[in-house]
């Protein structure tokens, strides 16, 4: 059986139009780009997200390398978690300096469907060497609990005979 991935149109676009350039390149040898798709369609810029449970903690795990922590935006709505920000260029260049261009900036924005609702008031975020963790606590009213079953039974009366 065969994993289920989530179909993402833009990498299918991408990965369409480096299979083409592919292809041109070897029938008519090395060719200039004239134009990039990701440029075209915008920059596509989703960092990478992790969510594990853990105890009663969902934790998110958020590949951000090259961010200032600063210039990063975490919002929880129910179980809506949110993730704004921007990956600023250190230096200006140019287009016709580049040989290879291949890491985007620009802002992002990421939003996931967490599996509960998270107590937001508990929610913390701790940021290391590129890489973002959120430890949200499960909301009080989602930890669930054993409902006992009460009876009321009437005592049996025997007749005697």
């Amino acid at each position: 059986m065969f994993p289920l991935t989530r179909w993402n149109p833009s990498r299918d676009l991408v990965s369409l139009h480096r299979d083409m350039d592919d292809l041109f390149n070897r029938v008519f040898g090395r060719t200039e780009r004239w134009f990039s798709l990701p440029s075209m369609m915008g920059e596509i810029n989703y960092p990478a997200i992790d969510v594990i449970k853990e105890g009663n903690d969902l934790v998110a795990h958020v590949e951000l390398p090259g961010v200032d922590p600063k210039d990063v935006e975490i919002n929880v709505t129910g179980n809506l978690l949110t993730i704004k920000g921007e990956r600023k260029s250190e230096k200006e260049h140019k287009n016709e300096d580049y040989f290879s261009r291949e890491i985007s900036y620009g802002s992002f924005e990421r939003s996931i469907t967490l599996p509960v609702d998270v107590n937001t008031e508990k929610i913390k975020a701790e940021y290391h060497k590129g890489r973002l963790e959120i430890r949200m606590p499960a909301a009080e009213a989602i930890k669930g609990r054993k409902i006992e079953i009460e009876t009321k039974e009437e005592p049996r009366k025997i007749k005697a005979a």
